[in-house]
């Protein structure tokens, strides 16, 4: 099971667990076609979506003990998206492969907020749970994934097909590694 803290901190934000009032702020940013481009088949989220994704993002901690943190920016608690370890349902093949992955709103690309909360979210996995790795999953076309990727110490290792979105390329981290670079 991972952290009972409710939160986690770094320099610039906050991963904290979702609340009811985060909904707004998270059905814009599934909103943004551009946020959405590189995510299943691109479609933007409604509002009832974004409830139903939201619902089972809460969930996955209550089952699996560690889930995606809210960020939010610590200066002014603004909502910055989210960030953490969950399960892909979309593959299958990959069900029991704790999969790293993050989601900010469009206006706060390039400023480093989702390698930070990445680095916060992998440390704290490995840190407080028994998994010997993770994985993430990435669209080729998003190479500013990729990036964050490479930044927090993951490789390339194959691709999965979906029979809708094509060729996805995961990436891992191993343990050991984790451990190696720290």
């Amino acid at each position: 099971m991972s952290s009972v803290a409710p939160r986690l901190e770094t320099e610039r934000l906050i991963l904290r667990r979702w609340r009811d009032e985060d909904l707004d702020a998270f059905a814009a940013m599934n909103a943004d076609p551009e946020v959405m481009r590189f995510i299943g088949d691109g479609h933007v989220h409604d509002r009832a979506e974004a409830a139903e994704m939201l619902a089972a993002l809460r969930r996955s901690w209550d089952e699996h003990g560690f889930g995606r943190w809210a960020v939010e920016r610590r200066s002014d608690g603004a909502f910055v998206g989210f960030c953490g370890v969950g399960f892909v349902g979309a593959f299958p093949e990959l069900l029991a492969e704790p999969e790293i992955g993050w989601r900010l709103r469009r206006s706060l690309w390039g400023l480093g907020y989702a390698t930070e909360a990445a680095i916060a979210s992998r440390d704290d996995f490995f840190r407080t749970t028994g998994y010997d790795h993770l994985i993430s999953l990435s669209n080729p076309r998003n190479v500013g994934s990729e990036r964050i990727m490479e930044k927090i110490g993951m490789r390339s290792v194959d691709d999965v097909r979906h029979p809708r979105y094509g060729p996805i390329y995961r990436h891992r981290l191993d343990r050991a590694d984790w451990r190696a670079a720290a």
